[in-house]
């Protein structure tokens, strides 16, 4: 009573607070080892043999069990064998503790880690030691709520063995599930992380966490080799994951390197590699994620029912590639500063009918608000959804804003082009969009013919009422604006896009 003991749960005690502790040594044996055992009010208990200093070697203990909580307590063996069964455990305070231990040594932090009489409380500290010697080999631990490196695991069931610099354990949580084993860094080294995980849940909220990382803590973020299935991201379930990544660099001037990253699902195969960077020398600076990447789709409407976007589009199996960047989290895109560029290659699919506030991008091309032409029997045409055989574009980005003049997609009906912008942060659009009717299944074909990148949509469009002058009447464009949840869509009697205006070609 009386005296505080300065350390996180469930070990810290305020000094108003009476807690029984008991400590016995008993007789030494035939080679002078002592056995000594410790309880403190049940939520400490420890044993252990301690060999006396002699012959110029210092006092070490030759085997030491500890039981914090109702664990039950191991009979000593070689080295420190712990168990570990609590409600709550924050790591990363008991990190921070026992830093502190190691550099108590001065003769103020040594009078500063003594108990006194009650009435006249202070704190008491450990006795200066390596951050290594309060490390177990071997470890058992049941804990309700884990904090490690401010990221919470619930549920944790963690067996572990130690030698040397090298941990391997198996761990179960309602995050992660597997096998992983970790080399802790020595000097400048960052050490490394390999995990094989039969589950892997990456909820929203763990991207700040991500993202601190190389703020906090950018000397000892160690390199990862991690395969996993069952993987859960943001709600979206994917069959596997494969990522390895490294640290690079000096000092504060940290680089996290994607190797290889590999994302897959019945509907779709991701794979990638970048680098994580923060943007200025300055502490604090936002960091930009930047990936070249690859998407190998084998049915592009289950894949967007699976991203959250269901309803949208039926089948499309093709290619979307190329380089984006962002600031922020490397598992979730910003799209006010996404910039970079890709090319889509997709065909035989069909745009179904679909609120067209439900997708970033694809929505405004579904083309069910466009006015029908009973003339042409356009009503046949989007009122079912629009059948399509192929579509290909490519897409500028910058700061959030998709532009393009090339997109093509042809279908049985009609051959569909569209030029301009789309604003993914704003979700707004400014396109131009010219429909060829496919009549007598002549004028598809010659569309899916003459159509190239590189001359524009205006130049095309000139082309083909040259070549074929009844396309000029049967031949229709749409200016779409306005938001993607309530597109305004006006039609133009002049098939040409405009030379001006948002809808221009960004060179």
């Amino acid at each position: 009573a009386g005296m505080a003991i300065d350390l996180p749960p469930p070990l810290g005690e305020p000094a108003q607070v009476e807690q029984a502790l008991s400590v016995v040594r008993a007789g030494g044996n035939g080679d002078g080892a002592q056995q000594w055992s410790l309880n403190l009010d049940g939520d400490l208990r420890a044993i252990g043999l301690l060999q006396p200093a002699g012959a110029g070697a210092p006092a070490s203990w030759r085997g030491l069990s500890v039981a914090v909580g109702p664990a039950a307590l191991p009979s000593p063996g070689v080295g420190m064998h712990a168990n570990v069964d609590l409600p709550v455990l924050d790591v990363d305070a008991w990190s921070r503790a026992l830093a502190s231990a190691t550099s108590a040594d001065s003769p103020a932090s040594a009078s500063a880690g003594t108990g006194t009489a009650a009435g006249t409380p202070r704190k008491a500290g450990a006795a200066a030691s390596s951050p290594n010697s309060w490390m177990p080999t071997a470890l058992a631990m049941r804990v309700s709520r884990l904090t490690l490196d401010g990221r919470v695991f619930d549920d944790v069931v963690l067996g572990a063995t130690r030698s040397g610099s090298l941990w391997q354990s198996n761990l179960r949580s309602n995050q992660l599930d597997g096998a992983v084993n970790w080399r802790m860094g020595v000097g400048d080294s960052p050490g490394s992380v390999s995990a094989r995980l039969t589950h892997l849940h990456l909820p929203k909220s763990s991207d700040n966490d991500v993202e601190h990382l190389l703020d906090d803590r950018p000397r000892s973020l160690p390199a990862i080799d991690l395969q996993a299935s069952d993987v859960d991201i943001h709600g979206h379930h994917f069959d596997s994951l494969r990522l390895q990544a490294v640290n690079r660099g000096r000092g504060n001037a940290r680089q996290w390197l994607l190797n290889d990253v590999r994302l897959s699902s019945p509907d779709a195969v991701l794979t990638a590699s970048g680098d994580w960077v923060p943007t200025a020398r300055a502490a604090g600076a936002p960091h930009r994620m930047s990936l070249g990447f690859r998407l190998d789709v084998l049915d592009a409407g289950s894949l967007l029912a699976r991203l959250g976007k269901p309803g949208l589009l039926k089948g499309g199996k093709g290619t979307l590639q190329g380089t984006l960047s962002w600031l922020g989290s490397p598992l979730s895109l910003d799209y006010p500063s996404l910039s970079g560029q890709f090319s889509l290659a997709l065909g035989k699919g069909q745009f179904l009918k679909a609120d067209q506030g439900i997708s970033k991008l694809l929505g405004v091309l579904s083309l069910q608000s466009l006015p029908r032409r009973l003339t042409l029997n356009f009503s046949d045409v989007f009122s079912s959804g629009f059948a399509f055989d192929k579509v290909g574009a490519d897409v500028q980005l910058l700061d959030g804003v998709a532009t393009t003049k090339d997109f093509k997609m042809n279908g049985l009906t009609a051959t569909v082009f569209i030029d301009g912008s789309a604003d993914l942060a704003h979700e707004t659009q400014d396109l131009y969009v010219v429909v060829v009717p496919d009549i007598n299944a002549g004028s598809a074909s010659l569309a899916y013919a003459l159509i190239n990148p590189a001359i524009g949509l205006g130049t095309f469009i000139a082309q083909l009422i040259a070549r074929e002058p009844l396309m000029k009447a049967l031949t229709y464009g749409y200016r779409i604006t306005g938001t993607w949840a309530k597109p305004e869509v006006t039609p133009q009697r002049d098939p040409h896009p405009p030379a001006t205006g948002a809808s221009a070609p960004l060179d």
